[in-house]
């Protein structure tokens, strides 16, 4: 009976053994369940709070400046909007400025998202790396340079480049310039991505893309021309690739300007007009036309008249200034105009330009009396033609400043929304510096300047008002010692500190 009664208990043993057991092995499998259950419903919670955010979401700029907040008349031109509106940041990796882009476009890109029928692609492609993309883009664009933004609308094409994006500052350091250590610094001055972003936005608005009359029969400059000094299919294909139509025009046998032209480009010629044709131009310019007057020195174009006319007399000697190698003339520096504003510390280089006479206004004889700003001007007007490189003179010479560049409006500009367009002209004097060669010397100041003449004329010129956004610049005042201080806290005491703590919690542990 006793071994009877010891094995009851421990078969009894083993049953409360076994009970505790599968009871144990029970709580951690329900506590197990519990956990992947929490997990699941936290995973579950995020999955939706992420779709939640993709359908409404809000952005904050907490920035002191409210660097990425949109104003009101982007938002508003935004609103107006519909359809697709294709953007692609075209910008390297290495580019300082790529970041603050990317979050002002991104500003762009959740404002269209809150717009009824707006669909805005937004795309970063980095050249060093997409290449494919890259090569698509070059095709599909004509682009020659990274570090820019693309914009597409109902077909419609503009480019926005990083110049005309932020402004700089340079500072040349001469004490380092002469050891040979690099000696230029430059400082940012002002981010106008909103002002360029929303102006390109607006121009592509328009419902159609204008086109601009290259006339042909007097020698001048061609579109279609790939010749080094005298083709000018390097610039047309920046023309086209703002979505700038160009058609060739004979004005002899013609009554009057074909009436869907933006502009008439008269690109260098080498025989003069008639007076059948002037009449013509006239004509056109006295409707609110627009010309693009690009005259050679030493040449008679016929045009000399009417452009006298209207404020400007084109004269027979030409301009020099600041050269780099005797053969050019360098200009850094230019009027207060639409067409010259974003070209700040931006170089243009003239090959021996025709200098250009600004009249008295009263000399035009015009009642409605047009308006001439200087664009750009040498230092000296140039009248012994058998002179290269050209130096001045003082007794035969005539010292500046010489126009080179001017630009003419009679009209309003604030009467266009009006449907009244003011009559432009754009008188140059040199057409040798947009030609194929003078573009692959590399100043990008011609291509800026040409392309911001055509832009002023054909009505590319709108700017949204928008302030440009000035960086802060945090720089505590402190003296040698005050930084001495904080270097020996931050790089000696701090992490002292932090290691004794970490050895006193190893010691107690122990």
């Amino acid at each position: 009976m006793e071994l009877r009664d010891g094995q009851d208990v421990r078969h009894a043993e083993r049953r409360v053994f076994r009970f505790k057991l599968w009871r144990a092995r029970g709580r951690r499998l329900a506590i197990g369940a519990n956990a992947a259950l929490a997990l699941l419903l936290a995973v579950c919670a995020l999955v939706f709070v992420n779709v939640l955010s993709l359908r409404w979401h809000k952005r904050w700029d907490l920035s002191s400046t409210r660097a990425t907040s949109l104003s009101q008349r982007t938002l508003k031109l935004l609103g107006s909007l519909s359809g697709t509106l294709r953007v692609v940041s075209f910008f390297e990796a290495g580019n300082e400025m790529g970041p603050d882009i990317r979050l002002m476009l991104e500003a762009y890109a959740d404002a269209a998202g809150s717009v009824p029928g707006l669909r805005l692609d937004l795309e970063f492609v980095d050249p060093d790396r997409d290449l494919a993309r890259t090569r698509e883009l070059v095709r599909v664009f004509g682009l020659s340079e990274p570090n820019l933004v693309l914009f597409e609308y109902e077909g419609r094409r503009r480019i926005v480049e990083e110049r005309r994006i932020v402004e700089w500052e340079q500072t040349v350091d001469y004490r380092k310039l002469l050891s040979g250590q690099p000696s230029v610094t430059r400082r940012r001055t002002s981010f106008n991505a909103e002002q360029a972003f929303s102006s390109a936005i607006l121009s592509l608005s328009k419902n159609t893309s204008p086109t601009v009359y290259f006339t042909t029969g007097h020698g001048e400059r061609k579109a279609d021309d790939f010749g080094e000094t005298r083709g000018y299919s390097g610039i047309a294909r920046f023309i086209k690739r703002d979505s700038i139509g160009i058609m060739e025009l004979i004005l002899a046998g013609k009554s009057a300007v074909p009436p869907d032209a933006s502009a008439v480009v008269i690109a260098g010629p080498v025989t003069p007009f008639t007076s059948a044709e002037t009449a013509l131009i006239e004509e056109y310019l006295g409707r609110g036309g627009r010309v693009f007057l690009i005259v050679s020195p030493y040449v008679e174009t016929g045009l000399e008249g009417l452009a006298a006319r209207w404020g400007v007399r084109p004269g027979t000697d030409s301009v020099g200034g600041a050269t780099l190698s005797g053969s050019e003339m360098v200009i850094n520096t230019y009027g207060d105009h639409p067409i010259t504003r974003p070209m700040r510390d931006v170089m243009t280089v003239f090959y021996g330009p025709r200098n250009l006479e600004v009249l008295d206004p009263a000399a035009a004889g015009a009642a409605d009396r047009p308006t001439v700003t200087v664009l750009a001007w040498g230092e000296w007007v140039e009248t012994d033609r058998g002179q290269h490189p050209p130096r001045y003179d003082a007794e035969a010479d005539r010292l500046g400043p010489a126009p080179v560049a001017v630009a003419v409006e009679r009209g309003k500009s604030e009467d266009l929304h009006l449907g009244i367009r003011p009559s432009r002209m754009v008188v140059l004097g040199d057409a040798d510096f947009v030609s194929n060669g003078a573009l692959r010397a590399g100043a990008a100041g011609n291509r800026d300047l040409f392309m911001n003449s055509l832009n002023w004329l054909v009505d590319r010129d709108e700017v949204v008002a928008v302030a440009a956004r000035a960086p802060t610049e945090l720089r505590p005042e402190m003296g040698r010692s005050q930084w001495l201080r904080a270097y020996v806290v931050v790089t000696l005491i701090a992490p002292a500190c932090l290691l004794a703590v970490a050895l006193a919690v190893w010691a107690r542990r122990r």
